[in-house]
């Protein structure tokens, strides 16, 4: 079996690992990382790497692991058990959640559970360039990248499969180059993956999840003061495990690229050609045949004239009634395109109107009723500006302002003028 580099970018490092070998996947060599933030430079000392690595082990194939804080991640509940119609469905729901135009995205998906009517699945999507960056040095050096994972969910996988978490319900921070990653779990199924710049932010979620949910917390890294301000239990691991992990499928399989897709592209042409050899077989018979039915010609030659005519016919209603079908979905399209449209005019006069010393946290639409929460510095002074608005009336508080930390917290409710 042949060699396999596994690359894995941590923010300005990179470490390469070069496997071989069955289900133990022996390490043959692990290289020390290497720190580099200047883009092109990370790239002239990549080539550098791979190419001695590759023409040491003879290395054909790669697995590229990226750091979590470059990708978006959605929980969606979804009304289809299909993967195929999954695929299609996502960049539709994904569409006013992104904050790039969706085709600027790769996305990928991983079925958490099916109900009776619907499928539960985590949505991961990441922006084309990054993966393109990478995708370009290795086809530079001659090697196909098979597959792109995530450093934060392979780590999380590995913690999984070696039953690092006893009980179902838990809370995982991962420090990352000064960054902090969180995933929540109950029963073991994962219901939030997030990623913090602000540790203030990431305390106060980690409050509100063991407040609200009972979670069990567990840290790995170096800040012993989080860890002590947060109670967590310390979880460790060696860098070869988690490279060792993206090599093969773990609880969740969240990959971009799907390996294999040159292997199903082979065995589909094999299939044709089989096909058309016994396509080939049958006409020489038939061929042999033919002087038995020559005075039938005229009759099968009339007879297949007709079946013509019949199919030309058939035709044309089939494309008369597929038109009509296309223009009712156009309708339908359109109609949705003009209801989008009112939430997005919503956000940006929100935005010019709240006060500097206000932020939204929440926002809600629904049959031109909008619903946000937040906290400012005075609660009261927001209504005034959003009454001035041409687009909303009606503004109203739904609850008390609440005061804490310094901070107002209000929730507002208005409705949207069309």
């Amino acid at each position: 079996m042949s060699a396999i580099i596994v690359l894995r970018v941590k923010d300005g490092l990179y470490q390469v690992g070069v496997f071989k070998g069955g289900i133990s996947k022996n390490i043959l060599k692990i290289e020390d990382e290497v720190k580099e933030t200047d883009r092109e430079s990370l790239r002239v000392h990549l080539l550098q790497d791979l190419r001695r690595v590759g023409k040491e082990f003879n290395i054909k194939r790669a697995i590229l692991l990226i750091p979590f804080r470059h990708i978006s991640t959605e929980f969606l509940e979804l009304p289809t058990r299909k993967r195929p119609d999954i695929a299609r469905a996502i960049p539709f729901e994904l569409e006013k959640r992104l904050p790039l135009p969706v085709d600027d995205y790769l996305h990928t998906f991983d079925i958490l559970r099916y109900h009776k009517n619907s499928t539960r699945i985590i949505s991961i999507s990441i922006i084309k360039q990054e993966i393109d960056f990478y995708q370009s040095i290795f086809k530079e050096v001659g090697i196909h990248l098979e597959g792109v994972r995530i450093n934060f969910i392979e780590t999380v996988n590995e913690l999984l499969e070696s039953s690092k978490f006893p009980e179902g319900d838990f809370v995982f921070i991962q420090e990352e180059n000064g960054y902090h990653n969180l995933a929540a779990f109950k029963n073991y199924q994962p219901f939030i993956f997030r990623h913090f710049r602000n540790k203030d932010l990431l305390l106060k979620e980690i409050e509100r999840l063991t407040e609200q949910e009972g979670l069990r917390i567990y840290y790995a890294g170096k800040d012993s003061t989080l860890s002590g301000q947060l109670e967590a239990e310390s979880i460790s691991m060696t860098e070869e495990h988690i490279l060792l992990r993206s090599l093969s499928k773990g609880r969740l399989d969240i990959v971009f690229i799907p390996v294999g897709t040159e292997r199903t592209e082979q065995a589909f042409y094999t299939h044709i050609i089989v096909v058309l050899a016994l396509l080939s077989v049958l006409l020489y018979i038939s061929s042999l045949m033919i002087p038995y039915y020559l005075d039938y010609f005229k009759l099968r030659k009339l007879d297949s004239e007709i079946k013509a005519i019949e199919t030309s016919a058939s035709d044309v209603i089939t494309a008369n009634k597929r038109l009509k079908d296309l223009r009712a979905r156009l309708s339908d399209i359109q109609s949705i395109e003009s209801r989008r449209v009112l939430p997005i005019h919503a956000l940006r006069e929100l935005s010019l109107r709240l006060p500097e010393n206000s932020w939204v946290t929440k926002f809600n639409y629904g049959d031109t009723k909008i619903e946000i929460s937040g906290f400012s510095e005075r609660a009261t002074g927001i209504v005034e500006p959003l009454e001035s608005s041409e687009l909303f009336k009606d503004v109203r508080f739904t609850s008390p302002i609440v005061s804490k930390k310094g901070k107002e917290i209000f929730k507002l409710k208005m409705v949207l003028e069309q």
